[in-house]
């Protein structure tokens, strides 16, 4: 009975992080065109962090309120395995135009992610302990990757420099992108606890857990973004 309960909560903040995160990504998206910015680095900066959300918040709340920190790079290591192979081929299926990936999203966003791959697998099998270098080291990594989005961004603006008013309330915007990551991280730390407690129920390491169903749940933001992205047409 202990093992239904707690597969049905996964399943109902499951549903809950897909119905609230499709306004969070819309609100998300909609922040990115009002400043403007080109479609590539919006998908790389607010469709990217607000689809991540789910996998940030597992990660904080395993090691703030469970001590559990092989749950966070458990969720991490599976949603970037589904993320890679799973959303973009069912992306393939349901673009209504030929998949073609831009230059740019191939020599800087896959660039910058296999460096990020290499350097997680470095710290784990050097590093038994994580200390404040390790955290320095990753941070800096995506602050170049951030300075990166921001030149291309100015690039961009000095091509474009009229571009329509999309008429975009950004206060509404704003308010509705807080209130739903609110909203989202309460449904992630009982999507947390329950993945933690179906561990100790089965018997299994809460990394196993983690690696799948946790793994899978999270990434409902990042499919939804990139299942309505897609049908746009809006390969990048």
């Amino acid at each position: 009975m202990g093992l239904v309960l707690e597969l049905g909560v996964i399943a109902f903040a499951s549903l809950l992080i897909y119905y609230i995160g499709k306004a969070f990504a819309s609100a998300s998206s909609n922040i990115g065109d009002y400043l403007r910015i080109p479609r590539s680095v919006k998908g790389a900066t607010f469709d990217a962090i607000s689809s991540s959300a789910p996998e940030l918040l597992v990660a904080l709340f395993s090691v703030i309120f469970f001590k559990q920190f092989e749950v966070g790079i458990g969720t991490i290591a599976g949603s970037a395995l589904f993320n890679l192979l799973v959303i973009p081929g069912l992306c393939v299926l349901v673009s209504p135009v030929v998949f073609k990936v831009g230059r740019e999203v191939i020599k800087r966003d896959i660039l910058f992610y296999i460096i990020s791959v290499l350097a997680l697998i470095v710290a784990l099998i050097s590093f038994k302990d994580w200390g404040i270098g390790i955290a320095i080291i990753f941070l800096a990594l995506y602050g170049v990757y951030i300075y990166k989005l921001v030149d291309h961004t100015q690039q961009y603006k000095r091509k474009n420099k009229k571009i329509k008013d999309l008429g975009i309330n950004i206060t509404k915007e704003i308010l509705i992108f807080i209130t739903t990551f609110f909203l989202i991280a309460v449904a992630t730390y009982f999507l947390t606890e329950s993945s933690i407690n179906i561990a100790n129920i089965l018997k299994v390491s809460p990394i196993i857990i983690a690696f799948t169903i946790t793994a899978a749940a999270t990434s409902v933001p990042d499919t939804v973004i990139s299942f309505v992205n897609t049908k746009k047409g809006q390969i990048d």
